[in-house]
């Protein structure tokens, strides 16, 4: 490719090509759109800032040097079928909790779908990704969104938290990172910070291993709510922690919850987490009522939880 092919192809055809994917049809052949403009952007040493749009009509302001804000500035979405069974799952007027916010993908979609009648609990320890959540809540006009400045853990302590690198700022982790310096946070238990008075309808944990902790430090909102849980399930991130994809399956077999794989294209039961490496699951209590799902065996997976 010639330096004038480049930069038409970067200046010109990529920002076209990301406005379409942002705003355009989910029409048949999407994905392969996506997969050549991620490839195009991914190369291109991309570096502003932007303002954007998302699919689901809420604003985020992202950097397309960071490699969830160029996906975000990219498609206007951010791992679609976890989205879609949020959306089948949360209700106007609930309250969920974003452990692992980020920037706040996840935080705005979910409270888009409670409303100004629900409530979000949004979990950033690192002040620098938590100032972007507050930007994006604030450019947003969510006025149902609760930040809060700890990790969530099962324990009351001082900890260090190390930052990931400016172009994936999300991988900040528990786990001890030689390369970077670490920051100083403060963790919490989830039942000491959340109001145990508001039934938790949904609990959404990304933490880079450090899940199980956070769901030993939610068992009395776990056991008094019953909530929906969606989980990134890392077993190496896990294991570094002393703790294992196995031992949250336990967890969760112990409290009464059915997992499922959340895939492309449906949902897929799991007994074990045994040879995965990383996926998310959405974990559903025992007296959920699921209506219309099909499990892993079509390429459409509705989800209705009464």
């Amino acid at each position: 490719m010639t330096r004038l092919s480049h930069l038409i192809t970067v200046k010109l055809l990529l920002p076209a090509v990301a406005w379409y994917l942002r705003r355009g049809p989910a029409q048949f052949g999407r994905w392969r759109l996506q997969r050549w403009a991620r490839g195009v952007a991914d190369r291109a040493n991309l570096k502003r800032q932007r303002a954007v749009i998302t699919r689901h009509g809420f604003k985020m302001r992202v950097d397309q040097a960071d490699w969830l804000g160029r996906r975000v500035w990219l498609t206007g979405e951010y791992e679609p079928e976890v989205a879609h069974v949020m959306k089948c799952i949360l209700r106007k007027g609930d309250c969920a909790v974003d452990v692992g916010a980020n920037q706040g993908f996840f935080t705005l979609f979910m409270a888009k779908c409670v409303g100004v009648g629900g409530i979000v609990h949004s979990f950033v320890p690192v002040p620098q990704t938590r100032r972007m959540l507050l930007h994006n809540i604030s450019i947003s006009d969510m006025t149902n969104c609760h930040v809060q400045s700890v990790a969530a853990s099962n324990e009351h302590a001082t900890l260090n938290i190390y930052p990931g690198p400016p172009e994936h700022s999300g991988i900040a982790s528990l786990r001890v990172n030689q390369a970077v310096e670490p920051i100083q946070i403060s963790a919490a238990r989830l039942d000491d910070v959340i109001d145990q008075d508001a039934p938790v309808r949904l609990i959404k944990l990304d933490i880079e291993g450090a899940e199980l902790k956070a769901l030993q430090g939610a068992k009395q909102t776990i056991e008094t709510h019953h909530p929906f849980l969606i989980i990134e399930v890392t077993d190496r991130f896990l294991r570094a922690f002393g703790d294992s994809a196995e031992a949250i399956r336990m967890l969760l077999g112990e409290h009464g919850y059915q997992c499922f794989r959340i895939d492309h294209d449906g949902l897929l039961p799991l007994d074990e987490f045994a040879g995965q490496d990383q996926f998310n699951i959405v974990a559903v209590p025992r007296d959920a009522t699921l209506e219309g799902i099909t499990i892993k065996q079509s390429s459409c997976s509705i989800l209705r939880a009464g």
